[in-house]
């Protein structure tokens, strides 16, 4: 069975994020990586509503099984 895990990691200043394909039990395959930067944003209204859009997008783009 295959299935693919969207993993984020939280921050104020980046965001990090990787979509993995899992096959079985024993293979895993990277899919994309990589990281939101937030530092130039002021308030932390403006970083949530960017990780949100970006988080959205990559959700609709690779579609996860989970998260």
């Amino acid at each position: 069975m295959t299935k693919k895990i969207l993993g984020v990691d939280p921050g104020t200043t980046i965001t990090g994020y990787a979509v993995i394909e899992c096959y079985g039990n024993d293979k895993a395959v990277l899919v994309s990586l990589g990281y939101i930067e937030l530092g130039k944003l002021k308030s932390h209204y403006e970083k949530l509503k960017r990780i949100h859009e970006r988080i959205t997008g990559i959700i609709e783009a690779f579609s996860p099984d989970e998260f």
